[in-house]
């Protein structure tokens, strides 16, 4: 952390100031700036934070046709000695369906959502008008 940084929360204590605004601008400086996040990939994206999922996982479970709002219920294995813990038992699960440890192409969600939307603008470029040839 930074010694202006260390100031600045210091003086924010002293003189009670939002601490948390510090920290979000802390958050913000890391983040990449006017990155578009879909509707569709945001439950899985805060998901994979709640629950400490890697990308692979988060992939694996999607693949599985998992709901991310339903992942609360499974992973409650401190109260249910019996169950696996989320990260494992998604492992399992997708070991079970299709045979293989791991997805062939483990990509972050952010990164498969940016070359998806890049394709589609790309076809709708190279679309061409029919509406125009019609006579």
């Amino acid at each position: 952390m930074s010694r202006t940084l260390q100031n600045d929360k210091a003086r924010a204590l002293r003189y009670g100031g939002l601490v948390q605004s510090l920290c979000e601008k802390e958050k913000r400086a890391d983040m990449p700036k006017n990155e578009f996040i879909s509707n569709k990939i945001k439950p899985w994206i805060e998901a994979r934070k709640k629950f400490r999922l890697s990308h692979a996982q988060i992939q694996m479970a999607r693949e599985l046709g998992i709901n991310p709002k339903k992942l609360g219920g499974m992973a409650n294995h401190k109260h249910e000695k019996w169950k696996l813990p989320l990260p494992q038992y998604i492992e399992h699960l997708y070991q079970k369906r299709f045979g293989k440890e791991l997805p062939d192409d483990v990509r972050p969600l952010e990164v498969r959502d940016a070359e998806r939307r890049k394709r589609k603008a790309e076809r709708k470029i190279n679309v061409p008008d029919d509406k125009s040839n019609t006579t």
